[in-house]
């Protein structure tokens, strides 16, 4: 064996040896995570009549999207005829 090539081997075992290790050797930091406040369970609950309402209003959005529609038409013909 060559000299570049034991230097190479043990190059290499050296970089395994430490990438095997690196995280042992690193000290764990705690991270600080800031969480909002949330309150009591019900408090910021929607009414059922006012989130239909919500979802009516996004629903009739999406639907006058011609992109949306376009989108809707080449998938069912795209699995009609693929």
């Amino acid at each position: 064996m060559t000299s570049f090539a034991r230097l190479f081997r043990f190059a290499t075992v050296l970089t395994v040896a430490f990438v095997l290790n690196a995280p042992a050797a690193l000290p764990a930091r705690a991270q600080s995570v800031e969480l909002p406040a949330l309150g009591e369970a019900g408090a910021e609950e929607l009414p059922p009549a006012m989130e239909r309402r919500i979802g009516e209003q996004i629903m009739a959005q999406i639907r006058r999207d011609p992109e949306v529609i376009r989108a809707y038409l080449g998938e069912r013909y795209a699995r009609a005829h693929g």
